[in-house]
Parts: C-alpha cells; structure tokens; sequence
C-alpha cells in the first residue's frame, strides 16, 4: 500500500518492485512500464493519492556494469502532504535505487576511488588540486559560527595501492582568515578476489592553536575499512581511532553504489552513512572554546563522552567529473546529528540542541602520470 506520508515505505517499494521489473523491460527491449500493470497500479493508487507526479528516469549502463540496467523512479502525492515531504520521499527512492562514496577523514579528496572507476588506477600519478567546503562539519556537529575552508593539496598514488597526502587549509572565520589546518595522510588500498576492497589510512592534523573548527582537538587519525562490491548495493565498514587529549573510536556503516554514465566520464555516488562513536574531542572542544573566550579552566564539559553511542546519518551524493587530465568533483552533503549531549559550563548546564546541517563540497584537480613527470 503506498501512503504519502510514509516516504521508507515508498522508497522499499520501488526497490523490491521496480527494480525486477526493469531488468525484465530489459531483456525484452520494451519501451513500456511493465511489472504489476500500469493500469492496475493506477487503480490501486486512485482511491489513496489525491494528486499523483510521475518522475520517469532511465539510465543505460555498459554491459559489464549493472546488466544494461533500466528503472524507473515515482513520486506519489498525497493531499495532505506537502512539497518538502515530497521531495525527501523523492530523495530516499534515489537513494534505494544507487549508492556512493562516503566520507571517512573529512578531506573526501584525499581518498582514493575503488579500483577500475578512475581511468588513473593502474597508472602511478601526482594530483594537485584545491578543495573548498562551505562549512566545517564533523559527525553532525559544528562550530557556533559557520567556517568555510579552502584547501590546496598535492597528492601522489602509486599504481599498487600506496597513496601520500599534505593539504594546507585556510579557514574563513566570522572575524578574519588564517590557516588552520596541515594535514599530512597516506594509506594503502587494495581489491581481494572480485568482491573484497579494503585498506588502512593514517593522518597527522596540526591545527592552528585557537582554530574553531569543531574537531580541532584530534591531532592523529588511524583506520581500517572493507566493503563488498556487487552490483547493487555496496555494503561497507570502517573503523577509526582518533587521537587527541583522550582517544575517540568511530564506526562507520555505510550502503552505497556506483553510477557510471557518458562513457565512464561521469560518476555519481548517492550514499547512506551511520555513524557510532565517542565524543572526547568535542568535549575537548568545548573545553577549549571556554579558555579561548572566557579564559576559564575545566577539566570536562559534557557529559559520559567516553560512551560509544550514535552519533550522526547522512545523505550525500558524491559526484565526479573525468575531464582528460582533471577530474572535477562535488559532494552535497546532509548531516543529521544524534545523541544530544548535556553540556556543563561555567555559565550553567544545559542539553544541546542539534541542528541538522547542509553543506557542500567542490575540488578541482589536476592529475598527471608519472611518466610525465619523471624521465
């Protein structure tokens, strides 16, 4: 039964029904919408939707990805519903239908993408690129004021896995700019048999020494991931430690997939993140928020933030552009922060209220082979 009010279950829906139904339009080269029959669902609908949207869209995969993949993606509207409601049911059914990349230190650039996706793989090469974010965010959390970064970065992968980082970043602050953050990072990446990628990566952060940024108190990240490839959804898991004052540990659990379209040259990657973790580091920043401002000492600031618990969803849609030697990605991106913390100042005690937060991400790099850079 499809209730507008119900956006998971529309979004269920359309994968478990749709889906079958377009690899059969498939193999039978139809132009038509078949399944359960189009003029029975729009009898079955008739009595429960007042107003009714259909937003058809189709998209041919090569052969050795997705089966020449068809589909087709609904929108039913309610009477009662309103437009907002309407577009994240919109959303989630994209969602259910493709997957993508999600973010794992914070600088989405610095990690390399999943063997056979970028022409660069099994070519040993140099990127130089500048990222800019529109806001500082990190497990759904955030500074007061909005800190917009813009990052110059050189990066060098070897074509066995191998990758080495430094990015410097300028924060822009309400007030002034500064540089904030070096971030120095390399990791290793590798595809076990046709299914398993995993890897390990490791950064060092040197903040500047009053940076707003709400993770400023980690000076060391360290992890492992590993995800099942397949040709629908993607599951992955990671786990980090970061190292500050005391350390934190994050798990991230992420469904994901890949579209490829205009001959592998555009890449887009809807993702659904969960995150579970612990919160020294932001206790450490408001413990450091409170010297800076108020020049007073506390030794904690929120409460148990050692207890592992979740911590933060979110939905983005990584996408990439392959333009000869550049690749031009963005990475819109909705944070929605769980488990609100019952904060401890000087001034008094309270329980956060969070906000969920939209921001996006933009880079520009230029990625040049090594044996145009080494004779």
């Amino acid at each position: 039964m499809l209730d507008g009010d119900t956006t998971a279950e529309v979004g269920l829906w359309m994968l478990t029904k749709v889906l079958p139904d377009a690899r059969k339009l498939c193999r039978h080269e139809s132009s038509e919408i078949i399944g359960t029959n189009s003029s029975d669902r729009s009898d079955t609908t008739a009595a429960e939707v007042f107003g009714g949207v259909q937003i058809r869209y189709s998209a041919i995969f090569s052969k050795n990805y997705q089966h020449d993949l068809h589909f087709h993606i609904f929108v039913w509207v309610k009477q009662d519903v309103r437009m907002k409601k309407c577009w994240i049911g919109f959303f989630i059914m994209m969602l259910g239908a493709g997957m993508g990349h999600a973010q794992n230190s914070g600088l989405y650039h610095l990690h390399k993408e999943f063997e056979n996706e970028d022409p660069m793989d099994d070519v040993t090469h140099l990127d130089l690129g500048v990222n800019s974010v529109t806001n500082n965010v990190y497990l759904g959390r955030k500074d007061g004021s909005r800190v917009p970064y813009l990052t110059a970065y050189i990066s060098y992968y070897n074509r066995r896995g191998f990758y080495f980082d430094i990015a410097e970043s300028y924060a822009f602050t309400k007030k002034t700019g500064h540089f904030d953050l070096t971030t120095l990072s390399g990791g290793y990446d590798h595809t076990y048999g046709t299914n398993i990628l995993a890897g390990v990566h490791a950064e060092k952060y040197i903040y500047y020494k009053n940076s707003p940024a709400v993770r400023s108190a980690i000076t060391e990240n360290a992890g492992i991931y590993c995800q099942y490839r397949n040709d629908l959804i993607e599951p992955t898991l990671a786990f980090d430690i970061n190292n500050g004052a005391t350390q934190d540990i994050v798990i991230k659990a992420t469904l994901d997939h890949h579209f490829q379209l205009a001959d592998k040259k555009l890449n887009i990657y809807p993702a659904f993140s969960f995150y579970m973790g612990t919160l020294h580091y932001y206790d450490q920043y408001f413990i450091n928020r409170t010297l800076r401002n108020d020049n007073i000492v506390i030794n904690s600031a929120i409460e148990t933030p050692g207890k592992i618990k979740p911590v933060a969803l979110e939905l983005s849609a990584k996408t990439i552009l392959y333009a000869g030697k550049w690749m031009f990605t963005v990475i819109p991106t909705y944070a929605l922060p769980l488990g609100a913390s019952k904060v401890t100042l000087p001034s008094g005690g309270y329980t956060e209220k969070l906000k969920n937060t939209f921001f996006i991400e933009l880079d520009a790099c230029f990625r040049r082979p090594r044996s145009q850079f080494i004779k």
